[in-house]
């Protein structure tokens, strides 16, 4: 994957022919890309300094009509030059026009489709233009491109869209599915995950879905899961996972100089904590692993540097096992020094959820679609 600066690569862009009247009564028209839907009966176009913004400004309708292969060259045009320096702007681009039906702007009849709009708010003002946000009051389409049911045929358009990459124009191509319903099939699909996963918790399916198996490498979320995984010993994951919002309260979300400032009333407020696990020895221990970590986090940098010192570059696949001689010499090495609830049961649990190991089971659908699975990225 390649990365670009922030720019407005929106795909796909319109090509919006705006049309309004000049003081004359004479029509003119504007080439926008900067527009879309922003209501079901309402529009949203970014409008610079030109002639068209000075005709709304004196009159707040116009009409929006939809470039096509055949109108192109002519649509470019009026997006290149000014009414207000090329007074024959629109004989150039040889457009006719009716007036509108239901609002005071020109519709050109060389386009299948045109919006009959009224703006009803601008935003933004400036200078240099502003935003409008405009009710669409009518539509009309030309008779030669409606469907079989009487609505337009979008396809028979060849409408154009605006490539804000190379500064093109693209032909918008054939129908390729149906909206609302091509779906449905994966809908209906019954997605198969491993079999821990509790269909009937949101969390679990969550957790197993996004997080669970996929590389982590931010301290902070390091920490917490080896303190969670902690508080695992001799219960369940699940159980742990209900709690993890109560978790993250308690502990300050886990913020490591918080923790390791705890003091006998942090200590028994914790205790006293309905929402976590209100067991004095974890609870002791969690703030001694806190300590810990940041001891190991001096000596190497990072906490993260630390585990892939000590962990393969390549994913270790594994769906049966619960302990292995990795979990075992990094359970021992965390033992060593200091860390409590560190058996190689809890360790290997934590490499699992870290991406160390991979444990989704072969017919479980992130098996094959692990997120890094040839290397644990480092």
């Amino acid at each position: 994957m390649k990365d670009f600066k922030p720019k407005a690569w929106m795909l796909p862009q319109p090509v919006l022919i705006i049309g309004t009247y000049n003081a004359d009564g004479t029509p003119n028209a504007m080439n926008a890309a900067w527009g879309g839907q922003w209501d079901y009966e309402e529009i949203m176009i970014s409008m610079g300094a030109h002639a068209t913004t000075d005709n709304l400004n004196r009159c707040g309708d116009f009409t929006v009509a939809f470039a096509t292969a055949d109108t192109l060259a002519a649509a470019d045009y009026v997006g290149l030059v000014s009414a207000k320096t090329h007074p024959d702007k629109m004989a150039r681009a040889g457009w006719q026009h009716v007036d509108a039906a239901a609002v005071k702007a020109p519709v050109f009849t060389a386009f299948p489709m045109t919006l009959e709009c009224r703006i009803k708010e601008k935003l933004y003002e400036s200078e240099t233009g502003y935003y409008i946000i405009a009710e669409i009051v009518n539509i009309v389409c030309d008779e030669k491109y409606l469907a079989a049911d009487g609505k337009p045929d979008v396809e028979a358009m060849h409408l154009i869209t605006f490539d804000p990459v190379h500064n093109g124009y693209i032909a918008l191509g054939a129908r390729v599915g149906n909206a609302f319903s091509d779906g449905n099939a994966l809908k209906k699909m019954s997605v198969k995950r491993c079999f821990w996963a509790n269909p009937k918790n949101p969390l679990y399916i969550s957790y197993h879905d996004n997080e669970w198996g996929r590389p982590v490498h931010d301290d902070r979320k390091l920490l917490e899961l080896l303190l969670l995984e902690s508080f695992q010993a001799g219960l369940s994951w699940e159980c742990i996972l209900n709690k993890r919002e109560a978790f993250r309260e308690a502990f300050d979300g886990f913020d490591l100089d918080k923790i390791l400032a705890y003091d006998d009333e942090k200590v028994a407020s914790l205790l006293a904590n309905p929402g976590i696990i209100r067991n004095k020895a974890k609870i002791a221990a969690a703030i001694t692993n806190a300590r810990v970590f940041k001891e190991i986090q001096a000596e190497y940098g990072s906490f993260d540097a630390y585990l892939c010192g000590m962990c393969p570059a390549d994913v270790v696949y594994d769906h049966v096992s619960t302990t292995s001689p990795l979990s075992d010499a990094l359970s021992a090495d965390l033992r060593r020094r200091g860390m409590k609830f560190m058996g190689s049961t809890t360790v290997y649990a934590f490499l699992q959820s870290i991406g160390v190991i991979n444990s989704h089971q072969p017919d479980c659908f992130l098996c094959a679609q692990q997120v890094n699975t040839n290397k644990h990225d480092t």
